[in-house]
């Protein structure tokens, strides 16, 4: 068990931190900009992104190159709560590299698949990736199938990717990413229930469930709205776990005709709730400003040092990921009208 003193020192640590993100208004200031570099001299000069941007002296700089460098900065910043955590006995930043190891490896299997492994290089800092299952150096140099697997040494990730190439269901991309999140799904449970207990276990259990759940009902939707996937498959290509809905009633979404139909169940749900208080026209937008305001309104609330650092992560991992839609909105010249709505924000 971590001491008060210990305790403490984590919530004031991932709080302080989360008291300087970014508000709407910075968000509506960046929007209403006009070009890449103008967003990036913005961030590098009036936000703590200035430590992350100090290399940036060119206006023109390439979008890519702008979101490698919020990428790294986000890899430092769990490095740097992962480093204090381990320092005090904790260990939810384990449960944190196991996400990321598989949102890397999945990385290079969008390379791979496209025919471009050549082009991949890790997102990851060097002090990052040593800590993982997967080589990702070796991956970089990989040939084929069995350059891949050689270096994955988790055993549930190299069994998904042995099926990915050989199983019944071979390059079927899909059944690939639901392959990989059970590992991940089921890797943080472990180290949920070996590190943590009571409220705690519970606290940080729900953040994983959630995050799960919401995955997989977003996908429902879109497999159904987008490309009519039969109920068997979808069973094949989800978690399941049942955290915010019970196994009857995602069956029942499961086996609705269609997307529409799915969500008129969905809203018939305790969770339902929640989706026609974040509304969205799409759904993955829904269900990341769910799990968004979630976040937000727990990370001063909770008095679980573990969860609020979680909490914090993940409110990180959403700004970044306005930045880059902001990024792409000024890229491609559209009004900033056009672009707020595409965020995710406080509600």
């Amino acid at each position: 068990m971590l001491t008060g003193m210990a305790s403490n020192a984590i919530m004031a640590k991932a709080r302080a931190k989360y008291g300087r993100c970014l508000e709407e208004q910075n968000f509506r200031d960046m929007a209403a900009l006009t070009s890449v570099g103008d967003v990036a001299q913005y961030l590098k000069s009036r936000t703590y992104y200035s430590s992350a941007l100090g290399s940036v002296k060119d206006s023109n700089i390439h979008r890519d190159r702008l979101e490698v460098l919020l990428r790294r900065f986000l890899m430092s910043e769990v490095l740097e709560l992962m480093h204090f955590e381990r320092s005090i006995g904790s260990h939810l930043y384990e449960c944190l590299l196991v996400r990321y190891e598989a949102d890397e490896l999945m990385r290079f299997m969008r390379y791979y698949r496209g025919g471009r492994a050549a082009d991949y290089s890790t997102s990851l800092p060097d002090e990052l990736a040593a800590e993982m299952s997967v080589d990702f150096a070796g991956l970089a140099g990989a040939r084929g199938a069995e350059d891949i697997v050689a270096a994955i040494d988790d055993r549930w990730l190299k069994s998904a990717m042995l099926n990915f190439f050989r199983g019944e269901r071979a390059d079927d991309f899909t059944t690939l990413e639901a392959a990989v999140d059970k590992a991940v799904h089921s890797r943080q449970m472990q180290v949920v229930r070996r590190y943590y207990h009571g409220r705690a276990a519970d606290e940080i259990m729900a953040v994983v469930n959630m995050r799960t759940e919401l995955k997989d009902i977003c996908h429902i939707i879109r497999a159904k709205r987008r490309f009519g996937t039969t109920p068997d498959t979808l069973r094949a290509q989800i978690v399941g776990a049942h955290s915010m809905l019970t196994a009857r009633q995602t069956d029942a979404i499961i086996d609705a005709p269609t997307a529409d139909d799915a969500m008129r169940l969905l809203s018939k749900t305790p969770a339902g709730r929640l989706f026609e208080k974040y509304s969205a026209r799409d759904i993955g937008l829904m269900t990341d400003r769910i799990m968004y305001n979630r976040f937000a309104s727990r990370i001063r609330m909770s008095q679980i040092p573990a969860a609020v650092m979680l909490y914090y992560v993940n409110i990180m991992e959403y700004e970044i990921s306005n930045i880059t839609t902001i990024i792409e909105g000024v890229r491609y010249s559209l009004p900033s009208d056009r672009i707020m709505p595409l965020l995710i924000l406080k509600q």
